[in-house]
């Protein structure tokens, strides 16, 4: 168990504009992985360019 003074660091990190560059860091990596290894099981192929979602970010931050 860590002390309050952790907690409220790690709170403040995952609440970060920091922390959603590595979540979408993280997230591109498994996509990427998922990716390959679904081409290398003989996945079907995306016909339009591989984008399921386009992430449109707020251009405050």
């Amino acid at each position: 168990m860590h002390s309050d003074k952790f907690e409220g660091a790690l709170d403040a990190f995952l609440e970060s504009p920091e922390y959603d560059r590595v979540e979408e860091a993280i997230y591109q990596l498994a996509r990427a992985a998922f990716e390959a290894g679904w081409n290398a099981a003989g996945g079907e192929k995306a016909t339009d360019g591989g984008k399921i979602v386009e992430i449109i970010r707020n251009s405050e931050n």
